[in-house]
């Protein structure tokens, strides 16, 4: 009798023991995905972004899609349908738009407008800021638009920053254009497809491209930042103001 009792206390002890060792097997197959997951989400942050001088690429050199590299002049920017192609042919930086002679009505602004009236640029937080416009040829390579059901099927680069807002740890930061000079012409297309514009396949037109920027800004190197709807390491850059190194 006292035999059949030990062995049923030993029985119970390894089926606890078993039980135990299952729960915990539960549990860390609960718990081992959450923290995975976890890990995962408190990775470090990089950011990806850098900038190339292209002269420092020689002809024999090539990018990393196999084209040769452009002169720093021009830039070719590729879609999933064809190629639009950027030649960055001059930069104005002025403190009143009138002397580019634009209007404020052809800008678009997400908050209140950063311009009076009579055209001038506004100080923020005691910083004097000014208007960056830059002069573009833009090339419709081989996009063919002709099934676009909408009326402006193609949208202009609207990004630029400054170096250091470009290669910031938790960055890049950019800044939207408040200027494009193509943009569509009727109210309605305006405020939904201010960015966007028409071009047929093979030919090119002058645009205007404008920024507001800060003094600041403007003490260090200035980009226009094409293929800025993919991710950062394939940005491309034109250099808009004189920060650069001769």
């Amino acid at each position: 009798m006292k035999q059949k009792v030990v062995l049923a206390i030993i029985m119970i002890i390894l089926s606890m023991s078993f039980v135990s060792c299952s729960y915990k097997e539960f549990e860390d197959s609960l718990r081992n995905p959450k923290q995975e997951v976890s890990e995962k989400e408190t990775e470090q942050y990089t950011n990806q972004a850098s900038i190339i001088d292209t002269d420092e690429i020689t002809n024999e050199e090539t990018t990393k899609n196999g084209n040769t590299a452009l002169p720093k002049e021009t830039i070719i920017s590729s879609r999933e349908d064809g190629e639009i192609q950027y030649t960055l042919n001059r930069t104005e930086i002025v403190q009143n738009i009138k002397d580019l002679n634009l209007a404020l009505e052809d800008f678009s602004f997400v908050d209140d407008a950063p311009i009076d009236d009579s055209g001038n640029v506004l100080d923020h937080d005691g910083e004097r800021n000014y208007f960056m416009a830059a002069y573009i040829t833009v090339k419709n390579c081989n996009i063919d638009t002709s099934s676009e059901e909408t009326e402006y099927p193609l949208q202009i680069e609207m990004c630029s920053g400054s170096e250091r807002n470009i290669l910031a740890a938790d960055g890049p930061f950019l800044n939207y254009a408040v200027y494009f000079s193509a943009h569509p012409k009727d109210e309605e297309n305006m405020k939904k497809s201010y960015y966007n514009f028409q071009l047929e396949p093979g030919t090119e037109m002058e645009v205007v491209v404008g920024w507001i920027v800060s003094e600041s800004m403007l003490e260090e190197p200035y980009y226009y930042v094409i293929n800025s709807f993919g991710e950062p390491e394939g940005y491309q850059y034109f250099l808009l103001n004189q920060s650069q190194e001769e």
